[in-house]
């Protein structure tokens, strides 16, 4: 017997700026792993909800509340390992200048960058 669980993902990874981020990838295989989860995903937002993970689990192999904390810690866990930077900028009006300020700072960033820049990669330096 299957049961599933729906968890805020702003709650469960709150720095993520959207379900298309790696770090929401990696939480979804993370409990995937997980002994007693058949499936975990991302439903998408609707009428101003925000996006939602979904988890399947067999409620016989891993309790409700296990499920929900398992969720929560891998989220700490990977919002401690990843760091997630935005930022607004005015005055950009052509989509090259976007790709030049971008890669500019990918090729000056010490560390190699990515949707979510590996923090634990800096901390040892």
């Amino acid at each position: 017997m299957s049961d599933h669980v729906q968890l805020d993902l702003p709650i469960v990874l709150p720095n993520v700026p959207d379900a298309e981020d790696a770090c929401v990838d990696r939480l979804t295989r993370s409990l995937r792993a997980q002994e007693g989860v058949s499936k975990a995903h991302v439903v998408a937002a609707t009428n101003g909800e925000p996006d939602r993970l979904c988890i399947h689990y067999d409620p016989d192999a891993i309790s409700l509340p296990r499920i929900r904390q398992r969720a929560r810690n891998l989220g700490t866990e990977l919002t401690d390992q990843y760091g997630h930077l935005s930022w607004a900028v005015r005055g950009i009006s052509h989509s090259r200048r976007v790709r030049t300020i971008s890669g500019d700072c990918v090729r000056t960033a010490p560390t190699r960058q990515t949707a979510c820049q590996n923090t634990a990669h800096r901390r040892r330096r």
